[in-house]
């Protein structure tokens, strides 16, 4: 009786040790799923930001003098409405740049093509936002 005994020994050990690597990647795992939905939620804001910041300039484009769309091409100076749009978007959305931000202009159209761009962190994919509009007749 004392053999089984003496074979038994340390079981209950190595199933508690068992039990805690198990324990300690469930929890790692959570810990990883956890940063990417931070991840996913801050791309999704970023997303919302730049679809505002489109339609805003887009707005301010309808209402404004429809014989001189052409001031509203990018790149433009500071001060203009389309030049303080820009730095309102560098602002607003990580590692953007004035640069990358994009007003087309096609008048005889009326089309209005917006991109935005952007980068979640300096070393990430760029991400862009594009938003197309054919402006109604006045």
């Amino acid at each position: 009786m004392t053999s089984l005994h003496s074979r038994q020994r340390g079981v209950s050990l190595i199933e508690a040790l068992v039990a805690i690597l198990l324990f300690s990647l469930g929890v790692l795992g959570l810990i990883a799923l956890q940063g990417r939905a931070v991840t996913l939620s801050a791309d999704a804001k970023y997303r919302a930001d730049a679809a505002f910041l489109a339609d805003s300039l887009i707005g301010r484009i309808a209402v404004a003098d429809q014989s001189n769309l052409d001031v509203f091409k990018t790149p433009a100076a500071s001060g203009t409405i389309t030049g303080d749009w820009v730095a309102e978007v560098v602002a607003t959305l990580p590692n953007a740049t004035t640069q990358t931000q994009t007003v087309a202009v096609n008048k005889a159209a009326r089309e209005i093509t917006v991109t935005l761009q952007w980068r979640s962190s300096p070393g990430a994919d760029l991400r862009s936002h594009r938003v197309f509009t054919v402006l109604p007749p006045q």
